[in-house]
C-alpha cells in the first residue's frame, strides 16, 4: 500500500512515501529566517518533487496521511485542507494524525505529554498502552499541576519540550521527520480497516486547533482612511 504523507503544524514542513508500512523517503522543508510559514507555501511544489523522484504517479497513492495538529494555526489549516482537496480528487482515505498520537508512537506508555502552546498556555494529552486517556486540551500555566495530579497515577511519566518546574519530565522524541512517523501509524490504521473510504473519509478529517487564531492589529503608515490602519493577521504560534 502506497500513501502519501505530510504535516506542516510546525514551521518545517515535513512529506514522506509510504510504502506496506515503511517510510522510503522523507523530505524536511526549513522556513527561511524569519518566514516560518514560507514552507507551507511549497507543500505542494514538495509533493509534486518526491512523488516524481521516487518514480511514483499519483495514481499509486492509496491513500493519505495528515498532521492534524495542535500547532500553528495556518499551517494546520492548510495541511488538512490540502489533504482533503487531494482525497476528494483522487477518491482516496484520508487518515488524520495529530503531534500527540505521533508522540505517543515514539516513547514508553503510558506517558502524559506537554507541549508548549505560546503566551502560557500549553497543549496536554496523556495516553496507556492501549491509547488515549485524556483528551487534548489546551491548558495554561497554573493548571499543569491540576494536569499532574489528575494524571500522575495513570502514566509513568511526561515527556515535554519545555521545562516544567517541579514536574519531572525527559524531552520529546525526534519529530524531525514527522510525516514518517505519522504515515506508519496511518498505514497501520488503513490496513485494518475492511472499509478504508468509508471508515477514513476525507471529510471526517478536522484540524486538531485546541486554541482559536491570535489576531494582531498593526498600524498601516503608508495607507489612509478610516480603516486603513489596521491589518489582521490570523497566527498561533
Amino acid at each position: 500500500m502506497r500513501l502519501l504523507s505530510f504535516d506542516t503544524s510546525a514551521p518545517s514542513l515535513s512529506v514522506a512515501l509510504i510504502e506496506d508500512g515503511v517510510s522510503i523517503c522523507c523530505r524536511t522543508v526549513p522556513p527561511s529566517e524569519g518566514g516560518r510559514q514560507e514552507a507551507v507555501s511549497r507543500l505542494m511544489p514538495t509533493i509534486d518533487a518526491i512523488v516524481k523522484e521516487n518514480g511514483w504517479e499519483k495514481g499509486d497513492l492509496e491513500g493519505v496521511v495528515v498532521g492534524t495538529g495542535p500547532g500553528s494555526f495556518t499551517g494546520v489549516r492548510v495541511s488538512v485542507t490540502t489533504a482533503r482537496a487531494i482525497c476528494q480528487g483522487l477518491d482516496l482515505p484520508l487518515v488524520g494524525v495529530s503531534r500527540f498520537a505521533s508522540i505517543a508512537g515514539l516513547v514508553r506508555l503510558p506517558a502524559g505529554i506537554i507541549l508548549d502552546g505560546g503566551r502560557g498556555h500549553f497543549y496536554v494529552a496523556a495516553y496507556d498502552r492501549g491509547g488515549e486517556i485524556l483528551a487534548p486540551a489546551c491548558i495554561k500555566t497554573d493548571e499543569l499541576e491540576d494536569f499532574a495530579g489528575r494524571t500522575g497515577e495513570l502514566v509513568t511519566g511526561y515527556v515535554s519540550e519545555v521545562e516544567l518546574g517541579q514536574i519531572a519530565s525527559s524531552g520529546l522524541p525526534d519529530l524531525s521527520e514527522i510525516a514518517s512517523v505519522q504515515g506508519i501509524i496511518g498505514s497501520e490504521a488503513l490496513t485494518r480497516s475492511n472499509d478504508r473510504k468509508k471508515q477514513f473519509h476525507y471529510n471526517d478529517v478536522k484540524p486538531l486547533y485546541l486554541r482559536g487564531a491570535s489576531i494582531t492589529l498593526k498600524k498601516n503608515r503608508d495607507a489612509t482612511g478610516p480603516d486603513s490602519n489596521l491589518s489582521k493577521s490570523a497566527e498561533a504560534p
